[in-house]
């Protein structure tokens, strides 16, 4: 359903996709000079319905966000041995789907596709709502975030698929800007 994708080096990444025939998450160690898949792994779910997912590098390892259609969101702890550990468990009420990690802060930004989008600091596992669906500025479905680093700061940017807009917050304050 949803793909992303990690640097792991020079001409290497890491790519994890939520698949919902296996029910699992699907890696792919693939190297870009030839272009080539070197290793493929799955990691099962006992999820009803993976959906959206993101990954990120946090503490050093690669971690994969991902969630079911029933509300959770898990995370989990590549090791450099294809070791696969679920760190976190995280609910909200509805369907998830797009989510960004944040490495600055260590937040998880998950959005709701019915509620709006949330902050969610990885160490406590507190969750804020960062702006809720509101029919004007958010539009149900919220689907794809991403983070943009750039000159003028860093930026949360966030799909209303419900008025085919977007949404941008300033980071860290999560100030809405558009």
């Amino acid at each position: 359903n949803n793909v992303d994708a990690l640097p792991v080096g020079a001409d290497r990444f890491l790519a994890a996709a939520s698949n919902r025939s296996t029910i699992a998450i699907d890696l792919f160690d693939v190297e870009t000079r030839p272009f080539r898949v070197l290793h493929r792994q799955s990691i099962p779910l006992d999820f009803a319905d993976p959906y959206g997912l993101c990954m990120g590098l946090r503490d050093g390892a690669p971690h994969v966000f991902v969630g079911d259609t029933d509300g959770t969101v898990e995370a989990w702890r590549l090791g450099p041995d294809g070791a696969a550990d679920r760190v976190r468990s995280l609910a909200c009420e509805s369907q998830t789907e797009g989510c960004v990690y944040d490495p600055v802060d260590d937040r998880l930004y998950v959005g709701e596709e019915t509620a709006g989008v949330w902050s969610v600091d990885l160490e406590s596992g507190e969750k804020r709502l960062v702006h809720a669906i509101d029919g004007r500025v958010l539009v149900a479905d919220v689907e794809g975030l991403d983070i943009y680093d750039g000159a003028d700061g860093r930026f949360l940017l966030v799909s209303s698929q419900g008025d085919d807009s977007f949404v941008v917050y300033r980071l860290p304050d999560q100030e809405r800007l558009l």
